[in-house]
């Protein structure tokens, strides 16, 4: 898959106001899936029927305050970078391509509601070493075009939700959505990355389509 970015997109995407666009998205769409029955069932056991649709589970979760998850506009210009795909299907291995000056971890959230918290932690990839350089990324000076696809990659996450009791790892594929890498410095700032988390296998009412990076 060839990537192709610009400064001026890598800022829109990365903004905050387009994450809340995601957020309030999200919540409409578990807001209006017909299943709302199923919804006061939840409310009703405080848990979650076998029938129930599994984003109305997830989204009554409790969530991550914005403080730990969100970071201000493009992030921080030192760590950079994007996943290889911009979605993939739940239980594949998402791969990330990452520009950083220092070494760093990448925390994992998924974009709900989550009683209005925003998003929920549930992976990491801790203590990745920044000393590796990536090349300059390939220009089109016609187009203005940057192609950063001659990176290598940094590091990659299969999507089952590792964030739980130590020593029990949850194999179970995370739920269809939105999601955010937070790449954070040790010592520094920190960035996001954007992709998609889709469920193949599950048919649903409504389809939300997302704007690609490229």
């Amino acid at each position: 898959m060839i990537i192709m970015m610009t400064t001026k997109s890598l800022r829109h995407i990365f903004s905050r106001p387009r994450l809340r666009l995601i957020l309030a998205t999200l919540a409409v769409l578990v807001l209006a899936d017909r299943g709302a029955e199923r919804t006061a069932v939840l409310a009703q056991t405080g848990g979650c029927a076998a029938a129930a649709n599994p984003v109305a589970c997830e989204n009554i979760k409790t969530g991550s305050l914005a403080s730990e998850w969100d970071v201000g506009g493009a992030g921080d210009p030192d760590i950079q970078g994007f996943t290889t795909d911009i979605s993939v299907n739940s239980g594949e291995t998402v791969r990330f391509k990452i520009s950083s000056l220092t070494s760093y971890d990448i925390h994992i959230y998924r974009l709900g509601y989550y009683g209005g918290a925003g998003a929920r932690h549930v992976g990491q990839i801790l203590g990745l070493s920044g000393d590796v350089t990536q090349p300059a990324c390939l220009t089109d000076a016609t187009t203005g075009l940057i192609d950063c696809d001659n990176w290598s990659e940094s590091a990659s996450w299969v999507t089952t939700e590792d964030i739980g009791t130590p020593g029990q790892p949850n194999i179970v594929p995370v739920p269809s959505g939105v999601y955010i890498a937070k790449l954070q410095r040790q010592g520094g700032g920190a960035s996001h990355i954007t992709f998609v988390v889709r469920d193949d296998a599950r048919a649903a009412d409504l389809l939300f389509q997302t704007s690609d990076t490229t």
